[in-house]
């Protein structure tokens, strides 16, 4: 698990350097937290380490413009 998660962190790194589907759909994502307050994923690994933390972590940092 920490294997594949480190992974997807390269992965998704790279996805975010570009204007891919990847980042269009974070951004997407970063538009309903701020409209929301809050924002809600979900992942069947749950409590375990998983990628939907990664997620999060991006667009947090997205929305708070860091």
């Amino acid at each position: 698990r920490g294997i594949c998660v480190a992974k997807y962190v390269v992965w998704m790194n790279d996805q975010m350097a570009f204007d891919s589907p990847v980042r269009r759909e974070v951004m997407r994502l970063v538009e309903l937290y701020k409209q929301q307050g809050e924002l809600t994923l979900i992942c069947w690994c749950a409590p375990k380490n998983c990628h939907a933390e990664i997620v999060a972590v991006w667009v947090e940092s997205e929305a708070e413009g860091v």
